[in-house]
């Protein structure tokens, strides 16, 4: 999902996504690999964002295009 919404970020929310994922990582995860586990905490971090926001349209317009890129 992360990689299908990228290009539709604004230069804010990518730097947002950007910030979460390079977050230092207190743990790994057992069944993915670091870099989808970075991307996904980057996703989280931007929902999170934009929920915090109140952005809720944007959020959900960013989940479903995430979810038609599957």
């Amino acid at each position: 999902m992360a990689d299908g919404i990228l290009p539709l970020l604004s230069s804010e929310e990518e730097q947002v996504f950007k910030r979460g994922r390079n977050a230092k990582m207190a743990t790994m995860a057992k069944n993915a690999t670091v870099s989808d586990y970075k991307k996904a905490t980057g996703f989280e971090a931007l929902v999170g964002y934009l929920y915090l926001k109140g952005e809720y349209e944007r959020m959900l317009a960013l989940i479903a295009a995430g979810l038609s890129c599957l």
